[in-house]
């Protein structure tokens, strides 16, 4: 019979794992974006089923702000746009249509009501879509 070993991890001890893997600071590399974006995807993912602690959280909500940061400044995103826009303005510099977006999110009409804003982008979707885009998914969300 198995026994379940109790995490005898503390929060801060998470949060100090984290820090090691990628310091809280600006992002001025690629690589420096694609190690916190591949976290930050991580977290995410942890943090739909409510199995984050509050620090990694915190670790998290920082790390998106850095991300969206990068993105600002590297010309990827206009500044302050809606979900909509920015996914308008991403499809647009890549010179895509709409159903080539459907193709993306797995279905068209879906794409045209998340272009046009009558839908606003899921979770899953924002990480299809930043996975494509090479962003991060807080710019969806």
């Amino acid at each position: 019979m198995k026994r379940k070993i109790a995490n005898t991890r503390q929060p801060n001890d998470l949060y100090f794992d984290l820090i090691q893997r990628h310091p809280l600071k600006p992002i001025r590399t690629e690589s420096d974006y694609d190690i916190a974006a591949t976290l930050a995807m991580e977290l995410s993912e942890r943090a739909e089923d409510d199995r984050l602690t509050k620090p990694e959280h915190d670790y998290l909500e920082v790390l998106l702000g850095l991300l969206e940061s990068w993105d600002s400044r590297a010309g990827n995103l206009p500044a302050q746009a809606e979900p909509s826009g920015i996914l308008q303005h991403l499809i647009e510099s890549r010179q895509m249509s709409p159903a080539q977006l459907g193709k993306v999110v797995g279905n068209a009409s879906l794409a045209s009501a998340m272009l046009n804003g009558r839908r606003s982008i899921s979770k899953a979707n924002a990480k299809l879509l930043a996975k494509y885009f090479r962003v991060s998914p807080a710019v969806f969300i």
